[in-house]
């Protein structure tokens, strides 16, 4: 090698030394990443709103919507709901200051009289039959509600005892039955009085021309 290569090969060098020198040192870079935040959005679950009817002896809501059930039903279920109801119904129901009479039976026409609209003197309770049943329903809107009435029931024109209330009261043309409102009480004068003399009381049956029928009658001897 010539003298003149060799200082130009070692001026290489000594450029290549020096640019190295020079060149900053490498970095070391850490890139921070922020971290996510993630948001689950869960869809809020339909609400199933159940709504609750009464039963049929609870509210006039509760019976109203069991007699559209019923007239909505088929024949023979509708039947079969009406079965169940008069076997487990007390009847006449009272609500508050309203009352629902019901008949049960074959019938053309049914009705309520009593001392409600002076038995008689003007138009009754009018039974409507419900659907296609045997069962007539007939409503007084209001009533006050400390009273106690008597009255009958009126099937095609003839005067019966409420079979579906067992309480009664005896009247003037004998026994009637017996409605008391929810404030109903007692007065005294219904009580027996321990020290009056005890009598007999007769009772009996007597066939009145006059107005056609039998009547029963008691009589109290002291």
């Amino acid at each position: 090698m010539t003298r003149s290569l060799a200082v130009a090969c070692l001026a290489i060098a000594t450029l290549a030394t020096a640019c190295s020198n020079a060149l900053p040192a490498g970095e070391s870079t850490t890139t921070t990443v922020p971290a996510t935040t993630t948001t689950t959005t869960t869809a809020p679950t339909p609400s199933t709103t159940t709504t609750m009817v009464d039963p049929p002896t609870a509210s006039p809501r509760g019976l109203a919507a069991w007699i559209a059930d019923v007239e909505a039903a088929g024949p023979s279920t509708a039947q079969v709901m009406v079965e169940a109801f008069w076997n487990d119904a007390d009847l006449p129901l009272v609500f508050a200051d309203q009352v629902a009479f019901f008949y049960k039976g074959a019938a053309d026409s049914v009705q309520w009289n009593g001392d409600f609209n002076q038995w008689g003197s003007w138009e009754g309770v009018i039974g409507d039959q419900i659907a296609d049943t045997d069962l007539w329903v007939g409503f007084i809107e209001t009533l006050p509600v400390d009273s106690r009435l008597l009255y009958k029931v009126v099937v095609d024109d003839e005067w019966l005892l409420d079979p579906a209330n067992p309480d009664t009261q005896l009247g003037g043309f004998g026994p009637n039955s017996e409605l008391t409102m929810p404030l109903f009480t007692e007065t005294s004068f219904a009580e027996p009085d321990s020290s009056a003399p005890s009598g007999q009381l007769t009772s009996g049956v007597y066939f009145s021309n006059n107005l056609g029928y039998d009547v029963a009658y008691q009589v109290y001897t002291p």
